[in-house]
């Protein structure tokens, strides 16, 4: 379930981004560091917090906030082999 969850929101961050609209850079990411939180995937939701408060800057950098995309999915995969790799997930 998290991980339907987690992928549709990571396809949702390249749209919004490519749409420039904040407002759901800033809803996706909370959406995922939540989730994140709640099954100990730590690091994934920092990367979704530093997502969702770039979202939040008044002078929103599309550049950075791609940058950040590209982290968190990053975290997101590296937490994902993690997972099938201890548990056979």
């Amino acid at each position: 379930m998290f991980k339907d969850q987690a992928e549709e929101l990571l396809a949702g961050f390249d749209q919004a981004l490519a749409d420039l609209d904040p407002a759901t850079l800033r809803h996706y990411p909370h959406k995922l560091k939540g989730s994140s939180q709640s099954l100990g995937a730590n690091l994934l939701a920092e990367k979704c917090q530093q997502l969702q408060k770039l979202a939040e800057r008044e002078d929103f950098a599309a550049k950075e906030a791609g940058e950040t995309i590209v982290a968190v999915k990053a975290q997101y995969a590296t937490w994902v082999t993690a997972v099938n790799d201890n548990f056979g997930i």
